[in-house]
């Protein structure tokens, strides 16, 4: 999509999904307190396609570790972001999911201004290191980071 960073196309995408970090497996204890582990009791990718009717409103990555989802690439206008996020929702439920990350200006606009059956929010903030030259970019909003762009996408 124009305006992102990493301007991910669908082979860079289906790249991801089928090349994982993490393997599904019984986690032992060094997988449990590092972040950056390799396996996971559950792990995978989830495409899903959001319509209304007949017409494709969104398109959204999901990865699923444990009991926490990540959002890694969210393609929608915003005007529909009431209804991903009942999809994102509905997934979180369907996996037995007690986490949501996301970092999507969209989404994380719509959680903070609305009801949601979240229990508990917290606001952070993800830093990036990158270059002078890019920092100009960055700082003005003229390219959007997706979730997943870097190496975010494999865990």
């Amino acid at each position: 999509k124009a305006g992102e960073l990493m301007n991910r196309n669908r082979e860079e995408i289906e790249w991801i999904f089928q090349n994982p970090w993490l393997k599904e497996g019984p986690e032992d204890h060094d997988s449990k307190r590092y972040h950056f582990s390799s396996v996971a009791n559950r792990f995978r990718f989830i495409y899903v396609k959001v319509t209304e009717g007949d017409q494709l409103i969104g398109f959204l990555m999901l990865s699923l570790r444990n009991k926490n989802v990540k959002v890694p690439y969210a393609y929608f206008d915003k005007t529909h972001a009431p209804k991903i996020f009942e999809v994102i929702r509905q997934h979180l439920f369907d996996y037995k999911a007690n986490m949501l990350t996301v970092f999507h200006p969209d989404l994380v606009t719509f959680i903070q201004e609305h009801s949601t059956p979240f229990y508990l929010k917290r606001t952070f903030q993800r830093h990036y290191i990158v270059t002078k030259e890019f920092a100009p970019f960055l700082e003005t909003n003229l390219l959007k980071i997706q979730d997943g762009d870097a190496d975010c996408a494999f865990t």
